[in-house]
């Protein structure tokens, strides 16, 4: 295939150039240089150590005196009942006391905490070996007990190894434990300001983790760099034995902040940081002066970045809209300088650390495209006038898409190109476009079809042609593809995008989409019969409520023979009795106790076995027959229910009403099935869908008043699918909404069906309704739901649905406790 290299040179340069930087933004490059940059402002930023923070090293000297390391609890009860006696202040212990010893160094050491009353004690997260999962090590609860205060000692390094920051909250699950550094200031009176700090940071960790997608249940927040006074041996340290055996100046410690920990070699954590290697004491001794000084630096949230990075972008683009003409070379070394500058700032004023070299790399990439932009905009002009004769003479004049002329001639030239190849014609009407056009005029009518075509395009690969052949229909052309089933994947990706919402004068507009699709040469190998064979495949798809999409085939008659059988069938099950309620739980999401039951009901045939009411339900519906089986449904249920409450299970019975089922006499019917079973109204609940709601407000506000009046419980059934609108839901008096298992089925896994659960429970219950999902399949979904406060829960997870006979065993273990 030969290229046109001067159709593509025009994008191929800014997307190079775009591709290049994003990869340096993206590479180490980036991360390190923002790092050298870090250190280089922190060079500026020198201070001396403060005289009240003194360090005891357990130190090779230590370790020589001493014996081998850990040394018995008791030596550390004497050391600190030294430290009481020379009056230090705050006493933090750099050192995990997880395991008991023995009982009488524990209590001895216990009691040396408790003596002195403002003691901090670290405590860290461990790898319990499955995969990235932590646990903490706590101290004993003893030493919890006596303990001023308790704070985690994790510190994060970053690429290059050093250690620069740290997070001043952190703990298994929550983010429970402070920063050992922080504890031991809190001590002091120290008050970390969380409005400031939740302002700049926006969770920083909960952000990271949600892009990784990898979690170790460690929840940290809240981080800061450290500016660090001095590396090891900066602060005043005196050796562990020294002071274990008085052998220190007197007033050494007087109201001092006084840190324990481990400084011998081969014994303590040693740190890289950006001055030098520094033992984990001398690590929180400066995080500690730094807290108290207030002159941590918070790093700009990445939202915040981003925002500034935007807000540089913006203010570069107006610059050289405006000077690029004349100046743009003048131009280039301020923009990208101007990040840096930034940093600088944020860094010696507000002590806020704005990581430049992505902003720097964003600068150069506009002012490179911008140098293009100048280079190209005379070929630009030329070459748009071109594209608007082009599109008068061959494309749809609203949407710009290929018209019927250009689609025939698309169609014979492929069948020219490649004539034993197959490819498939896509037919698309998306239904609903009249009765726009009707309510709110020709120009809302024409925004639609703006979007559907938006919709379409970016829906199927640039290799597909979508063209509008007419007034009301869009065309999809498959090129070179040979399975059937990925054609039907399109059509059916097609189906589902087009079935959402369109906002239309500020209400929501559903649409009705029908596809037919024929293929080439199966179908037709002239232009104009493959045409006219999609167009009949696609009437059929309006026709047929059972699917959406409709291949046109010699079996399309067969179909229609068979779904004719299925009708005639389906008019004698009622009277031959082939019809069966099965029912499944629903459970209270707290206690998991059986709180209700959905009748849901089964077909059995006795030639074809058990028919599928996703079969057979839109074809009783479309026939009318949904009346009668909707009738036998809820006596059958009640009887059930009234059976059962008889025997002692006192269950709420839910029946599903069809839209058809909601007319003026279904007050009367609820009635009669009530008092002829003798069931209280209360222990019915009827499921109606969002169709049935708003095919008359006003006399279905009526209906459900006098439902309610009986006392009937009404649930909203599938919410979130339809017709979802608090307009009307607000004045209609239900008890409950019920989530549609399609936002059930992954919300653990997709994002944007757990925030549609989400707002669906908190609207239910700023309008004091309870919730109820169904679909509930594992327990992570349970968990959820449970999270979230949802009242009640159906699903798999629980009990598929089961005839009479046995869902009653179900009932009795679920709420016996078994």
């Amino acid at each position: 295939m030969k290229i046109n290299i001067r159709a593509v040179w025009p994008v191929l340069i800014p997307v190079t150039v775009i591709l290049v930087l994003l990869l340096f933004a993206l590479s180490s490059f980036s991360r390190h240089s923002d790092l050298f940059f870090y250190d280089t402002w922190m060079g500026s930023a020198e201070r001396p150590a403060r005289d009240d923070i003194v360090i005891i090293g357990i130190d090779d000297k230590s370790i020589n005196e001493l014996g081998r390391w850990p040394w018995s609890r008791a030596q550390h009860a004497r050391l600190l009942d030294n430290l009481t006696e020379a009056g230090a202040r705050i006493i933090g212990m750099d050192m995990i006391f997880s395991e008991p010893e023995s009982p009488a160094a524990d209590q001895a050491l216990a009691w040396a905490i408790r003596t002195h009353g403002r003691v901090v004690l670290a405590l860290a997260p461990e790898k319990t070996g499955v995969g990235d999962q932590m646990r903490e090590l706590l101290p004993l609860t003893d030493f919890a007990i006596a303990a001023g205060a308790m704070g985690h000692v994790h510190v994060d390094l970053d690429e290059d190894g050093h250690a620069r920051k740290v997070f001043l909250q952190a703990g298994l699950e929550s983010p429970q434990w402070p920063l050992f550094a922080l504890a031991v200031a809190q001590q002091l009176g120290y008050e970390i300001r969380l409005s400031e700090v939740s302002y700049l940071q926006m969770q920083y960790e909960e952000a990271l983790e949600a892009f990784t997608g990898k979690t170790t249940g460690w929840v940290r927040v809240q981080p800061v760099f450290i500016p660090f006074a001095g590396g090891d041996q900066h602060f005043k340290h005196f050796s562990y034995v020294d002071v274990l055996n008085d052998r220190v100046p007197e007033g050494a410690f007087q109201g001092k902040i006084v840190l324990v920990g481990a400084t011998a070699t081969g014994l303590s954590d040693i740190l890289s940081t950006p001055r030098q290697r520094m033992a984990g004491v001398e690590f929180n001794a400066n995080i500690v002066q730094a807290l108290l000084e207030e002159r941590q630096i918070l790093p700009l949230s990445p939202y915040h970045c981003l925002l500034l990075m935007l807000a540089m972008g913006v203010f570069s683009l107006l610059v050289l809209w405006q000077l690029a003409s004349r100046f743009l070379y003048l131009l280039f070394l301020p923009l990208l300088l101007m990040p840096l500058a930034i940093s600088w700032l944020l860094f010696s004023v507000s002590q806020i650390w704005f990581a430049p070299v992505n902003a720097v790399l964003m600068q150069a990439g506009i002012f490179l495209c911008a140098a293009w932009w100048q280079a190209f905009k005379a070929r630009r002009k030329i070459s748009t006038l071109n594209d608007q004769v082009y599109q008068q003479l061959n494309f749809d004049t609203l949407t710009h898409l290929p018209n019927r002329n250009m689609l025939s001639q698309q169609i014979s030239e492929e069948i020219t190109r490649a004539p034993d190849s197959r490819f498939a014609l896509v037919l698309i009407q998306p239904g609903g476009l009249k009765s726009i056009n009707d309510r709110f005029g020709l120009q809302a009518g024409d925004l639609v079809l703006l979007n559907i075509a938006h919709q379409i395009k970016t829906a199927v690969s640039h290799s597909h042609p979508v063209a509008r052949p007419g007034g009301l229909e869009f065309s999809v052309l498959i090129c070179q593809q040979n399975s059937t089933d990925e054609i039907r994947h399109i059509a059916s990706r097609l189906i589902a995008l087009l079935q959402q919402p369109c906002e239309v004068n500020g209400e929501s507009i559903y649409l009705t989409p029908s596809i037919g699709i024929s293929i080439y040469p199966d179908d037709g190998r002239e232009t104009e019969v493959l045409i006219g064979n999609a167009y009949t495949a696609m009437h059929k798809a309006k026709t047929d409520s059972r699917s959406d999409v409709c291949f046109y085939s010699r079996q399309l008659k067969q179909q229609i023979e068979h779904t004719g059988s299925l009708e005639r069938d389906l008019r004698k099950a009622l009277p031959n009795r082939e019809f069966q309620l099965y029912y499944q739980p629903q459970v209270c999401s707290d206690e998991g106790d059986v709180i209700g039951l959905e009748a849901l009901i089964r077909w059995h045939h006795p030639v074809r076995g058990m028919v599928s009411p996703g079969e057979f339900i839109p074809l009783a519906e479309k026939t009318g027959l949904i009346l009668g089986i909707g009738d036998w449904v809820l006596e059958e249920a009640c009887r059930q229910a009234a059976s059962w409450r008889g025997q002692g299970l006192n269950i709420r019975m839910a029946v599903n009403i069809s839209a058809l089922q909601f007319n003026h006499t279904l007050v009367d019917k609820v009635r009669t099935a009530l008092d002829v079973n003798q069931l209280p109204p209360d222990s019915l609940e009827l499921e109606i869908t969002e169709s049935a709601l708003v095919n008359d407000l006003s006399e279905t506000r009526d209906t459900l008043v006098e439902l309610k009046a009986l006392g009937v419980q009404i649930a909203l059934d599938d919410f979130g699918t339809g017709y979802s609108s608090l307009s009307y839901l607000k004045t209609f008096p239900l008890d409950r909404l019920k989530i549609d298992q399609s936002f059930v089925r992954d919300l653990t896994t997709n994002t944007e069906s757990a925030d549609i659960a989400l707002a669906i429970i908190n609207m239910a219950h700023s309008l004091n309704l309870k919730v109820i999902a169904e679909g509930v399949e594992t327990q992570e979904q349970q968990k959820f739901l449970q999270g979230q406060t949802c009242e009640e829960l159906q699903g798999y997870l629980f009990s598929k649905p089961l005839p009479p006979d046995e869902i009653v065993s179900v009932l009795m273990a679920r709420n016996s406790g078994q």
